[in-house]
Order: C-alpha cells, then sequence, then structure tokens
C-alpha cells in the first residue's frame, strides 16, 4: 500500500501545464452545486459509496472550495474520507488513480499546484500575465489548504517549497528542451520520470505515513476529478 501511496504522490498533487497552454484544472466546471453532487456520484459508483461516504464529498466540496479553485477542497475530502472508506475502498481508489498516471504522468508534476510558464518565454500578450496571475492566485490557495489540511510544520513547509521549486524550475527547463527539439520525445519522458522518482523519494523524507496518505487520496481524487476533461483541453 505504501509503495502505491508514494507511486501516486510523485505525480503530484495538481495538474501540470505544459508551456504555453492553459491549466487542465481552470478549464475544469465549477465543483459546487451540481458539480459537487456529480462528483459525488462518480465516486460512489466507483468505489460503492454509501449515503454517508457520498454526503462527505458534497458537503466538502461545497463548504471550502471558491467557485474558481477546484483543487483546494479536495484536501479536505481527502481528510475526510481517510477516515470514512474503508480499506478496500482506498485500495480501489488508489488503484483507479495509479491507471490515470499511467495514462497522464506528463501532464503531472509539482508539490502545491501547476508549473505554469515561467516567464522566460517571449510570449508577453496580456493574456499570459493574467494566466500567470490566476496560477499563483490557485497556488497560493492550494498551499494553505494543503498545509491546513496536513497540519504541516514550518519546517515541513519551507521543504516542500523548496522541493516545489526546483520541480518545477527542472520541468520548465526539460518542457523548453522538448520544444526547441534539443531532445527527443523519448528523451523529455525519461527526463520526466526521473524527476518523479525524485519527488517521490523527497515526498517520503518530508511527510510521514497519516500525511502521505491523505496526500495519495487528494491526488487520485484529483485526478478522477480531472480525467473527464483533459482530454479537450490538450
Amino acid at each position: 500500500m505504501k509503495t502505491l501511496i508514494l507511486s501516486l504522490i510523485a505525480v503530484g498533487v495538481t495538474l501540470v501545464v505544459l508551456s504555453g497552454c492553459d491549466s487542465p484544472t481552470g478549464a475544469l466546471p465549477d465543483p459546487s452545486g451540481v458539480e459537487s453532487d456529480d462528483f459525488a456520484s462518480i465516486l460512489a459508483g466507483e468505489l460503492q459509496l454509501d449515503s454517508d461516504q457520498r454526503e462527505i464529498v458534497r458537503s466538502e466540496m461545497r463548504r471550502h472550495d471558491p467557485p474558481e479553485i477546484s483543487p483546494t477542497s479536495l484536501w479536505h475530502v481527502a481528510a475526510r474520507l481517510q477516515q470514512a472508506l474503508t480499506e478496500r475502498q482506498k485500495e480501489q481508489l488508489l488503484a483507479l488513480a495509479q491507471r490515470e498516471r499511467n495514462r497522464n504522468a506528463f501532464r503531472l508534476v509539482g508539490v502545491y499546484g501547476p508549473c505554469g510558464p515561467d516567464g522566460s518565454d517571449a510570449d508577453v500578450r496580456p493574456e499570459r500575465d493574467t494566466l500567470r496571475a490566476r496560477q499563483q492566485t490557485r497556488l497560493q490557495l492550494s498551499k494553505r489548504a494543503m498545509t491546513a489540511v496536513l497540519e504541516l510544520t514550518e519546517r515541513q513547509v519551507a521543504a516542500l517549497d523548496e522541493l516545489h521549486r526546483q520541480q518545477c524550475q527542472a520541468f520548465n527547463g526539460l518542457s523548453a528542451r522538448a520544444r526547441s527539439g534539443d531532445i527527443t520525445r523519448e528523451a523529455f519522458w525519461a527526463g520526466l520520470a526521473r524527476l518523479l522518482d525524485a519527488k517521490q523519494n523527497a515526498l517520503a523524507d518530508v511527510l510521514d505515513e497519516h500525511q502521505l496518505e491523505i496526500a495519495a487520496i487528494h491526488d487520485a481524487l484529483l485526478m478522477i476529478h480531472a480525467r473527464r476533461y483533459l482530454n479537450h483541453v490538450f
């Protein structure tokens, strides 16, 4: 179970954007209201949730999430489901997310949120500045939710901050080399695999087992929430 948790954690808490593309989570519908009911229904079908478990998903998504910031409520849902799900349901959830990870690994990296355009590109369109501002807002809100739910210490936050910075710097560099033709597609995938392995090891050193399990459940929920829209964004 811990190996599966760590492999899921390695793909990150949130979805990454390839430079020049909008964030996949930015294209997701408002998770409040009907959308939260829809997501609860999807989970209920996948995991055979009972009525109490389904209500946890609905209530937490409605209570914690600003309408435009879909990842934040999933941290609170994850913390509640860690206590509410059976061990079999947890295994089903993580296995389902593992399959999504295998299909979408190149789109997933980062600790708190998407590693978007780093500002070094030549595109100075106003809409790109707006995108970066939105990403920073989402990043801060996701970090705040993660910090609160996992009850991170200042030392853990500092370690995760540095890991996120390193991951995004490495990913943006790798993406730039791929776009310029300096490396092949195969080399890009190999480089991404090394990034994910490094992140897996780093997170295992920073988070305890309780925190890792909540984070793994969060990542699984995020991938399930996003999978219906990924193919329409990329």
